[in-house]
């Protein structure tokens, strides 16, 4: 007797036996393609759900030597997408401290941080990156961050003034860059860009989390998804 005429022998036995009975056999028989059946049904619409739920990105900015202060997380948050027309129902706004950081960049933190811009930016889910100063220009002079002209107004500018972090555009033409030029001093730049805004350590951003001593300098992102918005949070920062 084959494996087939052995259950349909099997089946014939089952006529007009109860319910419970049919049921018991089935499960006997066929528990591990149900059970394969079901973890996949489950699976399919726990996949369907999460993408369903998932919200699109509003905002996402990255600060590298932030430190989180959760008690003002959410009422930070909340504040800044009412500002900015955000329905936090259906996009997701976010800042992401990236934590103390060595001065040598050689620490495992450092390291993390290095490797999540590195990914975040490629995907281009970054819109505002900021970092110590030293590593902030590191970003700068690998062309990371727009020109902050493009975007705001010579008032708006002239408001921030010292405040402002430059680059000499020149310098990116060369192959090797052995020594940079004051950030903070545009008058000994051949072609001087603003690319940056210092935050002092007891800025509104700090009410957010905690900042280094000497401050963090934002940037906004060239391939930043949402610069309009992120043209906000520089304003809502200040």
């Amino acid at each position: 007797m084959t494996t087939r005429e052995y259950h349909r022998a099997e089946w014939q036995k089952l006529k007009g036996q109860p319910l419970k009975a049919k049921l018991a056999h089935i499960f006997t028989y066929y528990r591990y393609p149900i059970l394969a059946a079901v973890i996949l049904v489950a699976m399919v619409i726990s996949l369907a759900v999460s993408i369903g739920s998932q919200k699109e990105n509003g905002f996402q900015a990255y600060l590298i030597g932030a430190v989180a202060r959760k008690e003002n997380t959410d009422a930070f948050l909340e504040d800044f997408a009412k500002i900015a027309g955000i329905n936090t129902d259906t996009h997701s706004v976010s800042i992401t401290p990236g934590g103390l950081v060595s001065e040598d960049g050689r620490d495992e933190n450092s390291m993390v941080n290095a490797q999540t811009v590195a990914v975040k930016t490629a995907a281009g889910e970054i819109d505002v990156l900021g970092a110590p100063l030293d590593r902030f220009l590191g970003y700068a002079y690998n062309e990371y961050f727009t020109d902050l002209s493009q975007l705001f107004t010579d008032q708006q500018l002239e408001s921030w003034g010292a405040r402002l972090i430059y680059i000499d555009a020149a310098l990116l033409k060369l192959e090797e860059l052995t020594s940079l030029p004051d950030a903070t001093d545009p008058s000994k730049m051949a072609s001087p860009m603003a690319v940056g805004l210092l935050f002092s350590a007891d800025s509104p951003l700090s009410d957010y989390c905690m900042l280094p001593r000497d401050g963090l300098v934002l940037g906004i992102l060239c391939n930043a998804p949402n610069p309009e918005v992120a043209t906000l949070f520089l304003q809502y920062c200040s």
